[in-house]
């Protein structure tokens, strides 16, 4: 028997002092609130950023194969969608491989004009990637050659005034300027302003066919990853925003670098065509990835914090833990209990302290994340106005 584990075990109810055994509820009930907080901020983080990333990915998908060039404009340049780029078997960690092509145009409707990068996707779109941001009718239909369908965000039918079924008129501004009457077939919303208000989907096939382009003839290849190859392990990112400025740039570039950017210069490596650049979606859009990552600072100072809290309670425990003992104390010095061993009675109390906290913690924070998860008992503001134009959209017309 652990007899100084056993006199911590017996001594830890405080029966006999309630000043103590208050204390004592006070330092468990404290350990149990910030391992609860540190829960629902590493959920909240980790949650906040997935959700940005995938929607990102949505529109862009992860890597991108495309011509190579000095700077980027509205207009592409088309490669040969040659399909043993679809069986080469050098790309073991790409899960799915897909046309696309991109063209700056110019829609208008009867009472408005609106500027919008058009994406033209083919029969090979991985459509239910998209499908969650679809807020009324569908995506775009490649099957059906009777109408050019057009994917339009809330945020641009509301400024053009349309809605599902209204026929629009879309200019690419070429010489001679050419125009093509096309009909909204969906509307769309994935809470991204600086996407809802540029980017429209059409048809690969009407992107081809204003560029006077083959049916063989694409603007980029998009590929698409599995899930393991796209997050860093969480050591990684802590490690990063801790001590990551003051590591060699060796161990720097390690901890910073994400599994996209190693795939993607795996791809570039083994991609033989001189003239085709490989671009990561992190290449693509560093503004958005940087922000993401300033998040991490946020959830690493939350759990500081809440160290800290434990730590004070804890050590402000044991003090009076060890006042509130000092007959016990007595007791076992006359006995001949060394300082050790006296120290261990107190330590273990405070690990019994520690332990049901952490239990009571986990309980509470998975408890309430498993909640929020299954009942979205709490909106992010962006749904509310998400809901706010959509009633709007519909009151309108």
């Amino acid at each position: 028997m652990n007899v100084y584990w056993f006199i911590a075990r017996k001594t830890s109810k405080f029966n006999d002092s309630k000043f103590a055994g208050f204390i004592v509820r006070i330092a468990t009930i404290s350990v149990a609130l910030s391992v609860m907080v540190m829960i629902i901020a590493t959920s909240l983080v980790n949650g906040f950023q997935s959700a940005i990333k995938d929607k990102v990915f949505a529109f862009w998908s992860h890597i991108q194969v495309r011509p190579f060039e000095l700077t980027y404009n509205l207009s592409e340049r088309p490669i040969y969608a040659y399909p043993d780029f679809y069986k080469n078997k050098l790309f073991d960690k790409v899960k799915h491989v897909q046309w696309s092509a991109s063209k700056g145009a110019l829609i208008q409707s009867t009472n408005s004009f609106e500027g919008v990068l058009l994406r033209g996707v083919g029969p090979d779109y991985m459509q239910e990637r998209f499908l969650p941001f679809i807020t009324k009718g569908k995506f775009v239909s490649v099957a059906d050659t009777t109408i050019q369908p057009l994917l339009l965000s809330e945020v641009m039918a509301s400024r053009l005034m349309v809605d599902v079924g209204d026929d629009v008129v879309i200019s690419f501004m070429d010489y001679p300027i050419r125009m093509k009457k096309l009909k909204v077939c969906g509307l769309y919303s994935s809470g991204l302003e600086e996407y809802d208000q540029k980017i429209a989907f059409a048809n690969l096939s009407l992107i081809q066919q204003m560029n006077r382009w083959g049916a063989d003839s694409v603007g980029m290849f998009e590929l698409i990853l599995d899930s393991k190859n796209l997050y860093p392990p969480r050591w990684k990112t802590y490690a990063w925003v801790l001590f990551g400025r003051m590591l060699g740039p060796q161990a720097s570039e390690y901890l910073s670098e994400e599994p996209v950017d190693v795939v993607a210069n795996e791809v570039f490596s083994k991609v033989k065509d001189p003239g085709l650049d490989v671009l990561s979606i992190k290449d693509l859009e560093p503004g958005i990835f940087d922000w993401l990552y300033l998040q991490n600072m946020n959830e690493i100072i939350i759990l500081l914090i809440m160290f800290c809290v434990i730590i004070v309670n804890l050590s402000t425990s044991l003090l009076i833990l060890i006042v509130d003992r000092s007959n016990m104390i007595a007791v076992l010095k006359t006995l001949g209990t060394s300082n050790r061993n006296v120290r261990k009675i107190f330590l273990s109390q405070a690990a019994i302290i520690l332990v049901k906290g952490i239990a009571l913690g986990n309980v509470l924070g998975l408890g309430l994340c498993l909640v929020q998860d299954t009942f979205k008992i709490i909106k992010l503001y962006r749904d509310w106005e998400t809901d706010r134009k959509s009633t709007r959209l519909n009151s309108s017309h």
